[in-house]
């Protein structure tokens, strides 16, 4: 129930076969190996979709990323008050 909840509240975006080269090419460009590979796929799909921000605890793991605005929820908390 709780994921059916969270879904209503978003627009998700589909994960398309454009995705895959964009992020090859993130993972080439920027020699990206391990876990942070799976912040490269994030980046593609937004790439893919237009974005540009992404709301994340980790303020560091998108640095590599030129164009990418990394917006922590503490400065969305601190925004709401």
């Amino acid at each position: 129930m709780e994921v059916t909840r969270l879904k209503s509240m978003f627009v998700l975006l589909p994960d398309t076969p454009a995705i895959y080269p964009v992020w090859e090419s993130l993972v080439t460009q920027y020699q990206v190996s391990g876990k942070p590979a799976h912040d490269a796929r994030l980046v593609a799909a937004m790439q893919v979709h237009g974005l540009t921000a992404i709301l994340t605890f980790d303020r560091s793991g998108f640095s590599r990323f030129p164009g990418i605005e990394v917006v922590h929820p503490a400065e969305v908390a601190a925004g709401e008050q």
